[in-house]
């Protein structure tokens, strides 16, 4: 499970300083550093080109070449970190279409290292999936030579690991000396015990992603005992989060959700409001990964800030309709698409909407996701 803001976490960034992992900190600092304008295009490439994806999925390609064409103009007028990271996510949805070609040419003109080599990553996990497997490869190869020439061993230590990982739809054996190497570095280089933490749980999962289960899982226990020593409440409560979505997402969830727990007592001594919220959602959605969805909800239900309680919804509605309980899933993103309209502010509402139409598209009610797809825009351009 790769960490990732989301559009509501982009907000909490505007009025607080939350730890984060460190492949995320770029991007803080950028959007700590945009002024109205580029952070409004910024959040409108984000949205566009995500509300692109499910129309596509629903079958309406035309609107969802109009909006990447609306992503694409948003993003002109975007520089630095923000330009790259919105080049990425067009991208990564123009592949999301089939449009691998023009996914690798938007990749090309994309600056930033970091940025280029993970939504490279994304591209080479998606052509694999549409059995174009020597292209994958080849793209592959060069991703491994980019990450060569990085230096700063935190950034090396990521994408080393990240690169490995990407081998298990081509050969995962290719991969195991890059994890095993990003896991050395790891031990090996000065960096304090939260940050230490957050890379054990990524290269645990990757770990397995290469086959190396049970090193995966004696790292995932180290990972657990560093975590419990941080003293930082908020620190702890996310080691434990993203400990308990790697486990899941890995098929550990007993585990999982000892971990998760561990992650709700730190997350209730957070005193930020803003950053006790965004870590209860996270909490939730993997309790819903963990297909602990009772304790999901109690979780979600913590939650003081619409948007974070919806999002936690969202996700355990998804696990929800994955284990065949459809009829409660449906239920749920019903209860959700309400508390929706609790959300004050009108992008933040088209986010969760766009979210709600997913699940929709993904149970086959196309016509439910695009009444929601059609709103998220109605009110986003509100």
């Amino acid at each position: 499970m790769k960490r990732f803001l989301t559009s509501v976490a982009i907000v909490a960034l505007m009025t607080s300083a939350p730890a984060l992992a460190h492949s995320d900190r770029k991007l803080e600092q950028a959007l700590a550093g945009a002024d109205g304008v580029a952070l409004k295009q910024y959040r409108q490439v984000s949205l566009y080109s995500q509300l692109a994806n499910v129309y596509a999925w629903i079958g309406d390609h035309d609107k969802a070449r109009d909006l990447l064409q609306s992503a694409s103009q948003a993003s002109a007028g975007l520089g630095g970190y923000l330009r790259d990271d919105s080049l990425a996510a067009l991208a990564n949805e123009q592949a999301s279409t089939g449009d691998f070609a023009g996914a690798l040419a938007r990749m090309a003109e994309i600056d930033d290292t970091d940025a280029r080599v993970k939504l490279g990553l994304k591209l080479v996990s998606k052509l694999a999936k549409a059995d174009r497997k020597a292209e994958a490869q080849a793209l592959l190869d060069d991703i491994r030579a980019q990450v060569e020439t990085v230096t700063e061993q935190h950034r090396r230590i990521e994408l080393l690991t990240g690169t490995g990982a990407a081998y298990k739809a081509l050969a995962p054996e290719q991969g195991r000396p890059l994890v095993t190497e990003a896991l050395r570095l790891a031990r090996a280089t000065a960096m304090d015990d939260h940050d230490r933490v957050v890379l054990f749980n990524e290269i645990g999962a990757n770990l397995i992603d290469v086959g190396l289960r049970d090193q995966a899982i004696a790292l995932f226990a180290e990972a657990g005992k560093l975590g419990a020593t941080l003293g930082n409440p908020l620190e702890r409560a996310q080691s434990f989060a993203m400990l308990g979505g790697e486990r899941a997402e890995k098929g550990e969830r007993d585990a999982a959700a000892e971990a998760l727990e561990e992650g709700v007592k730190a997350a209730l001594k957070v005193a930020s409001a803003v950053n006790r919220d965004a870590v209860l959602s996270e909490l939730a959605r993997n309790f819903g990964q963990s297909r602990r969805f009772e304790r999901g909800l109690e979780v979600a239900g913590l939650i003081a800030d619409p948007a974070h309680r919806a999002e936690g919804h969202i996700r355990i509605a998804k696990n929800m309709a994955r284990s065949n309980r459809e009829a409660e899933a449906r239920t749920l993103l019903g209860r959700t698409e309400i508390l929706a309209g609790t959300i004050d502010a009108a992008h933040d509402r088209a986010v969760i909407l766009r979210k709600l139409a997913a699940e929709w598209a993904g149970l086959k009610d196309n016509t439910k996701a695009r009444t929601l797809l059609d709103r998220a825009l109605t009110e986003n351009a509100g």
